[in-house]
């Protein structure tokens, strides 16, 4: 017999249609199969272009936009260039489009030039504004950046000019060259020349003149082992290895050039004879023929043993300290060059400084002084080098300068941005610091030594002191991560799965602190961005945006790593004055959760069932909403708890623990992050349910059909239930017995609640079978240990097919939820006395059961029945949830078409439908607090999340716009050419270039766009033009500022005119809601003491960080 009508209705503070005001708040897509990368150093900005035909634009946090090439089609060149501040993309159809970065807002495209064949080289300069295209039919045009057309300057196939050269002076036929130029560069200190490269080899090309001035062929002789080694057949003969790629230094005086076989050579400017040396990685005289290994090799019959090595495909030469002293400490970045099993990283190769001393004889006719060659091929011996590991094949490299674009856009960077191919053919970056650390320039700085007048206490911690100085002399071998934005989250990084997690703020604050050092290692810093405020009732909307509660999504990855970014709302209150200080979402990368790290530690791999390290995967996450804590569930069967704390954790002796339990204690961990606390075993089964909860109370369901109780304060087992008659399983993928499946306990709860028979608050767990059968286990604590007595669990029956977190239980009095936090526990053990919160005929309490067909709401647990509801058929629930607002509480069901569904409580009456976006393959999870995340998966990426959609069932007096970006604040441009150096010694008078005077950027961008380039208004140049349009940019930006802050100098009249005007609607309407009024008045009172309980009992009470640290 059903009895909602003898009950408080819980929803009458959300029956009204204006309640409920669905909204999208922010999608965020990932970008996979990265192609191109693009960096402007000056002003801190990255690109990163897609076979999507996406462009990700960033600099500082906040700033990250999407841009999309027209007809989707994938980038294969992205460059930013700094003069103009305009980004470039060419395309797999051969057409170059250009967006604006310089105005407000998204950036702009302004136009797109279709070259109407393949491009295979897009080489920039930050001095002038014209890009060099190098065409498929061998000529290189120049395309005018600024004025946006292509101009008349072309180069034709310089190899062609050099060719009969070459063929003169080789002992041998020439080699075969691409009819095209494979990469170009321009001279680091004169803006007239260019090194072009062909695969037969490189041009120095001077643009005034139109003609070559030198040119570079590698002529290996016979013997040498070049990068195939001694298995090469044709060994004895001269070779020529065809050209792949190349690289200058920062001094114009010496450049590097790549070739297929995978050895390098390096050349002098001024020598267009013989190289400085020829090297592999591994062999620094890769062009000397070595007699005796050759000898012992052929006769040994090994000489055509098969050996393969990687091409080079790409150089990077980076230098340090002033472009006025490039001479010192150097690296080269090799991608490539590797044997083919090692082909997982990239190598960085140590240059020492070059030493010159005053030569001590006549340079005579050599092209470089031979006391000065002697000396530079001694620093390019050496044979240091560090890998940058990846778990793909890497294709693709790009450096990170600190601040300046000069030097080939290689000089003194910071960080490197790897793009690699994972095994399932999608390709992802990884950003990582640079140098590697053992190649650091400077030893770190110790602490400051104490003062003689330090205080015993003080001295007594020397040992601290010495750790501490250790610690911060220690360097360590591997580079470290660096943050990118989380919409590169793809390839291993992928997210498999996620929830949407709502934090107290005593629990917010320490997290969300803790992350200030990891934000200071990202490497783009450009840009501002803010959200618009200017438009009506935002005063009011930012007020409340400000109370809202904070959020975070919790996911886990297809590197089996836990993720935190915080989804909070605050996160987008700021103004031009005070702009955003992060993205939204915001990763929080000092808490992730490295799994895989903790599988190494030996009590886990000697535990009698050690998790696969290597390959064991994430079946579920859940994090707790007041303690902080994280249970991980692998598919294993095996569970994790970490905890989160902000003190530093230090190695020490592990603890014994019971069969099924592993403490984890005793692993050294950092501040300020989840720190590893205990490990489950596996020995029951596969997981089918767990729940932690707040108050340090763990419980765990098996397939087999068993349930385990721990006490996280102690790490004792407080129940093994269902274990007396199983037996272990050797494997948990077997098909489960229709007797196993229906007892499989599916969904299990922590409430504080009194039940018929026993009015007493108490702390009870709730287990739901699949076939609807329910234990209610009762936990006591007899002399200060908690327990639970099996004897006395009570059963009822709930719903069958319960969804995993479906059971919720209701005060009958106040409709306030019995979930066991920090406030409803200290309430249950403040008091022994029954419940007064007894409602007509005995009922102390709601239990809600939902499952995959339906949801009923008994009293008592076992009592009469309130209501029931059938979701109807070929109707499948994807996610419910209770959700508060207004001191009132609905039931939220949304099906798997996204239809969504409110009931009221206790009497389950429907109250309101309504639509929210369809979307393919995804599925919806739901906060409390009317909150969602629809995740949309990618069949064609393995099942990862491809995209996420951030929404809300109450979009009312919150602020979710999309903030206004600008690129160009504080815009800086990059500084003149650096003049030319000597190549040794400043009293070497054949030092200097033998070239004319370097000419400025103007200069080049005459030379290249004709006397009928179209400049705006007066300008007679580039740099003229360019200011121009800077100033135009600066006053439109200034104009839109200025507008925005009188609007916030009136903000508090605004917030004024909105509390009167709520205020005389509230009067107004007093009347009409006086009823309403009334029967709420005992739940609003009840609630203020709640919430000051709550308040209260949060300074003293800390079950879910207890013992155990």
């Amino acid at each position: 017999m059903f009895k909602s009508n003898d009950f408080a209705d819980f929803s009458v503070e959300l029956r009204d249609t204006v309640d409920w005001k669905p909204a999208v708040i922010r999608d965020l897509d990932f970008l996979s199969d990265a192609s191109a990368l693009g960096v402007e150093p000056v002003n801190g900005l990255v690109a990163i272009g897609t076979k999507e035909g996406k462009i990700l634009v960033f600099g500082s946090r906040p700033t990250g936009k999407i841009v999309n090439v027209p007809r989707s089609t994938p980038c294969k060149f992205v460059q930013i260039a700094s003069l103009v501040f305009r980004l470039l993309c060419v395309d797999e159809a051969g057409d170059l489009h250009v967006w604006d970065l310089g105005e407000l807002g998204p950036p702009k495209r302004l136009t797109t030039y279709s070259v109407r064949e393949p491009v295979q080289c897009l080489t920039i300069s930050p001095n002038h504004s014209h890009a060099f295209l190098a065409l498929q039919s061998g000529k290189i045009v120049a395309y005018d950046t600024l004025c946006l057309r292509k101009s008349p300057y072309e180069i034709p196939n310089v190899w062609n000019m050099v060719e009969s050269y070459v063929k003169d002076s080789l002992p041998m036929s020439s080699p075969a060259s691409s009819p095209f130029a494979i990469d170009i560069v321009v001279h680091p200190r004169d803006l007239n020349l260019l090194f072009i490269a062909y695969s037969g080899g490189v041009v120095l090309y001077d643009i005034n003149d139109r003609k070559p001035v030198r040119h570079y062929v590698l002529l290996l002789p016979p013997g040498a082992p070049g990068g195939t080694g001694y298995s090469d057949k044709s060994i004895l003969q001269p070779r020529c290895p065809p050209v792949s790629c190349m690289s200058v230094h920062a001094s114009g005086h010496l450049f590097v050039i790549g070739y297929e076989d995978g050895c390098f050579a390096f050349w002098s400017t001024d020598d267009g004879e013989r190289p400085l040396c020829v090297r592999t990685l591994d062999n620094a005289d890769a062009g000397v023929p070595d007699a005796e290994k050759l000898d012992n090799l052929i006769s040994n019959g090994d000489g055509t043993k098969e050996f393969s090595r990687e091409p080079i495909f790409k150089l990077s030469w980076s230098c340090f300290g002033s472009m006025s002293d490039p001479w010192g400490k150097s690296c080269l970045t090799i991608l490539g060059g590797q044997p083919g099993e090692n082909a997982n990283s990239v190598a960085v190769l140590a240059i020492d400084a070059f030493n010159f001393a005053a030569p001590t004889t006549s340079q005579g006719n050599h092209a470089v002084h031979p006391e000065i060659r002697a000396s530079l091929v001694k620093a390019l011996s050496n044979t240091e080098v560090q890998y940058y590991g990846t778990t793909g094949v890497p294709h693709d490299f790009l450096l990170i300068p600190r601040s300046t674009p000069q030097g080939g856009g290689a000089f003194d960077p910071v960080a490197m941005v790897v793009l690699y191919e994972i095994p399932d053919g999608s390709r992802t970056v990884q950003a990582f610091e640079f140098p590697p650390p053992l190649f650091s320039t400077s030893p770190p700085s110790a602490p400051a030594a104490a003062s003689p007048s330090q205080s015993g206490n003080e001295m007594s911690s020397a040992a601290d002191d010495l750790e501490e100085t250790l610690e911060a002399l220690r360097i360590d071998e591997e580079p470290a991560n660096l943050p990118l934005p989380s919409s590169l989250w793809v390839g291993n990084l992928a997210i498999n799965d996620g929830d949407i997690v709502k934090l107290e703020q005593d629990a917010y604050d320490p997290i969300s602190h803790g992350g200030n050092s990891f934000q200071s290692r990202s490497f783009g810093r450009g840009g501002i961005a803010w959200v618009d405020y200017s438009g009506e009732h935002q005063a009011s909307e930012v007020r409340w945006t400000s109370q809202q509660p904070h959020r975070l999504l919790v996911t886990h990855h297809r590197d089996r790593k836990i993720r935190f970014q915080d989804i909070s709302p605050q996160l987008l209150l700021g103004s031009p004055k005070e702009p955003l200080k992060t993205a939204f979402p915001s990763p929080l990368e000092h808490l992730t959760i490295d799994v895989p790290k903790l599988l190494w530690e030996t009590c886990i791999m000697s535990h009698k069932r050690p998790i696969r390290a290597d390959s064991e995967e994430i079946q579920s996450v859940q994090m707790t909403s007041e303690s902080v804590e994280c249970v991980i569930t692998m598919k294993s069967g095996h569970t994790i708890i970490y905890r989160f704390s902000e003190r530093e954790r230090r190695t020490r002796e592990p603890s014994r623990s019971a069969d099924e339990l592993v403490s984890l204690v005793h692993v050294a961990a950092e501040r300020n992050c989840f720190q590893p606390m205990l490990l489950v075993d596996n020995t029951w089964g596969a997981v089918t349910a767990c729940e932690l909860s707040n108050i340090g109370f763990l419980a765990i369901a098996y397939s087999s059909g068993a349930l385990l109780v721990v006490n996280m304060r102690d790490y004792s087992i407080m129940l093994r239930h269902g274990t007396e008659t199983k037996q272990p399983r050797q494997s948990f993928h077997l098909h489960l017995h229709k007797d196993d499946e229906a007892s499989r306990i599916q969904s299990v709860r922590w409430f504080v609640c009194a039940m018929d028979g026993d009015p007493v608050r108490r702390l009870r767990l709730v287990a739901s079978r699949w076939n609807g059968t329910t234990h209610i286990f009762t936990a006591n604590q007899v002399s200060g240990k908690w327990t639970i007595d099996d004897a006395e669990t009570k059963k009822a029956e709930g719903v069958d097919q319960p969804l995993p977190r479906g059971l919720y239980v209701f005060e009958s009095g106040t409709g306030y939820g019995c979930l066991a936090t920090t406030y409803n526990m200290r309430r249950g053990l403040g008091s022994a006395a029954p419940s007064t919160e007894a409602s007509k005929e005995g009922a102390h309490c709601f239990w809600l059961s939902v499952g995959r067909k339906g949801c009923r709401c008994v009293v008592n647990f076992a009592g009469s029945r309130v209501a029931k509801v059938d979701w109807g058929r070929g109707r499948n629930v994807e996610c419910v949830e209770v959700v508060s607002r207004k001191g009132g509480t609905a039931l939220v069901a949304i099906m798997d078409t996204k239809e969504v569904q409110i009931y009221s409580i206790p009497a389950l009456v429907p109250m309101h439908k309504f639509q929210l976006l369809k979307q393919p393959l995804s599925v919806i999870c739901l906060d409390d607090t009317g909150d969602y995340v629809d995740w949309v998966f990618d069949d064609t990426r393995g099942m990862t999340v491809s995209r996420i959609t951030m929404g809300t069932l109450f979009a009312m007096r919150r602020v979710f716009d999309e903030p206004v970006v600008d690129f160009a604040s504080n815009r800086k441009q990059a500084g003149a050419v650096p003049p030319p150096i000597p190549l040794g010694p400043a009293s070497l008078l054949g030092s200097f270039f033998n070239f004319k005077k370097s000419v400025s950027g103007d200069q080049v961008d005459a030379l290249l766009a004709g006397p009928k380039r179209p400049l705006e208004g007066d300008a007679q140049t580039t740099t003229a033009a360019v200011n121009g349009q800077w100033q135009a940019q600066m006053q439109t930006r200034a104009s839109a500022i200025a507008a925005q802050a009188s609007q916030a100098g009136n903000e508090i009249y605004s917030n004024l005119a909105a509390a009167l005007n709520e205020r005389g609607e509230s009067l107004g309407n007093l009347n009409d809601n006086l009823q309403s009024i009334s029967d709420g008045a005992s739940r609003m009172a009840s609630s203020a003491k709640r919430i000051a309980a709550e308040q209260s009992a949060k300074a003293w009470f800390r079950f879910g960080r207890g013992t155990g640290e």
